[in-house]
């Protein structure tokens, strides 16, 4: 006789199916919920039979099976509602980015034109009609080639592949001409027809009045030729005039020495003698004048890289120093030149060097008394060739440090100051400096004398740089 076990069993395996399957936190897929289910479900079938032919009982599964279809409506149910919030989200999500857009194609400042494979125009904004002197609907469905050139015909745009065009585009509109800037764009895109998804192209024109920018550029460009050619002309005149003017200044110069040192013989009044000095003296002035305003105006127009030579430069400095002695700035100061820490051999332009170092010490005889002293010293690192200029004169103000290079600024600008000069030097030897692609350092203090340090990267040969 078999005996059923009614609702306590059937509550019993109820329970064992909420355990297994866990609807509550079980996910809609086979991992999730898919095995549970399946396993409960062959459970279900297999041990009510078992113990019916083993045992005298009566396992009731209609319970069982009621439970099993409500766990899998509820998480069923669940997941459903969390795919459709999901869904309705992300079709908020596209039609406010949609909305945004068509905004920024709408607002767009310049003209947006979008036409399909056959070349018809399909989507424009306002902004293509009023510059192409029509509306958007008169625009849409159009052929691209009543306004703009087919994108085959248009220009590779520079720096752009093959996909990207690019043409200047001229209208009137009442009577003002009015320059269009066209860029074109190919865009390949998947389109469903009745068939399957088929591959097509767009072509995207983007149009920008570009008027106001041309004639500010064509502008620009005259001015630049127009400054270009007035540099050129002061230049050559400086040149000229500089030319013209040293030609009579060394006869001034010469005669005016032979005169002082009475070459030709004794002159009558003594005083003479004293005032050919003078003459002699200011023409020297002038003639350095007219020398630093040509040197200026030689690197103002010399566009050429200057050349290149290997020379000694203990021998380069005994010449410098020699040149100088023979000027009015040289008091008598002692002049001492070290040899080289090194190898004297130096590749860089001898001309700017030979200006540098003339300019250096003629500025530090200038500023040191007549019992003062002047030192050479020089040096090479690998392959960096130094050298320091060093006296015991009067020293730079710190205020004054920051402008030693500006060309034309003096420290003293009143008409009683001791020392002559435009404020040319120092500029020149910044500017040969940065020729050579070197760099100047000055270390100096009121009353304590200055310490100029040059550098000249590159400057030591291969060989001797190996060698250090």
């Amino acid at each position: 006789m078999l005996t059923s076990f009614g609702f306590p069993c059937a509550l019993i395996v109820v329970e064992l199916l909420l355990i297994t399957l866990r609807p509550s936190t079980a996910a809609w897929s086979f991992k999730g919920i898919g095995w549970r289910f399946a396993a409960s479900c062959a459970a279900m079938c297999i041990v009510p039979l078992v113990a019916t032919a083993r045992f005298p009982v009566i396992i009731e599964t209609a319970a069982g099976f009621a439970s099993l279809a409500l766990c899998l409506a509820f998480v069923g149910g669940r997941e459903f509602s969390a795919r459709a919030h999901t869904l309705l989200r992300e079709r908020a999500a596209s039609s406010v980015r949609s909305a945004m857009i068509n905004l920024i194609v709408e607002e767009s400042s310049d003209g947006v034109v979008v036409a399909d494979g056959c070349g018809r125009i399909e989507l424009c904004n306002q902004r293509a009609g009023m510059l192409l002197s029509t509306t958007r609907s008169a625009l849409l469905g159009r052929s691209t080639t009543t306004y703009l050139p087919r994108f085959d015909d248009m220009p590779q745009a520079l720096g752009g592949d093959c996909s990207q065009r690019q043409c200047d585009l001229t209208f009137e509109i009442d009577g003002n001409p009015l320059l269009l800037e066209v860029n074109a764009r190919r865009l390949g895109m998947k389109v469903i027809t009745k068939a399957a998804w088929q591959d097509t192209k767009i072509d995207v024109y983007t149009l920008r009045d570009v008027t106001a920018k041309r004639k500010a550029e064509e502008a620009e460009r005259r001015a630049n030729e127009e400054r270009l050619m007035a540099e050129r002309a002061k230049s050559n005149f400086v040149a000229n005039m500089s030319h013209e003017l040293r030609t009579p200044l060394n006869a001034i110069i010469g005669f005016s020495e032979m005169m002082a040192a009475q070459t030709l013989g004794p002159m009558g009044t003594p005083a003479y003698v004293e005032y050919a000095g003078v003459v002699a003296k200011s023409g020297h002035h002038l003639l350095s004048v007219v020398n630093n305003v040509l040197e200026l105006s030689r690197m103002d127009s010399d566009e050429e890289t200057p050349e290149v030579e290997e020379f000694d430069f203990n021998a380069c400095v005994n010449v410098c120093v020699s040149l100088l002695r023979a000027t009015r700035d040289y008091k008598g100061q002692t002049i001492t030149v070290h040899p080289t820490i090194g190898s004297p051999t130096v590749r860089t332009v001898s001309r700017l060097t030979k200006h540098v170092l003339i300019n250096l010490l003629s500025n530090a005889v200038k500023f040191s008394d007549k019992d003062g002293s002047v030192s050479v010293t020089s040096w090479n690192e690998g392959a960096v060739f130094g050298f320091e200029i060093a006296d015991d004169g009067a020293g730079i103000d710190p205020a004054v440090m920051p402008h030693l290079t500006t060309l034309f600024y003096r420290s003293n600008q009143s008409f009683t100051r001791k020392h002559d000069g435009l404020g040319v030097g120092l500029y020149l030897v910044k500017r040969a400096l940065e020729r050579m692609g070197g760099s100047v350092e000055f270390n100096s203090a009121s009353g304590k004398g200055t310490r100029v340090r040059v550098l000249l990267p590159g400057a030591v040969p291969k060989i001797d740089a190996a060698a250090a």
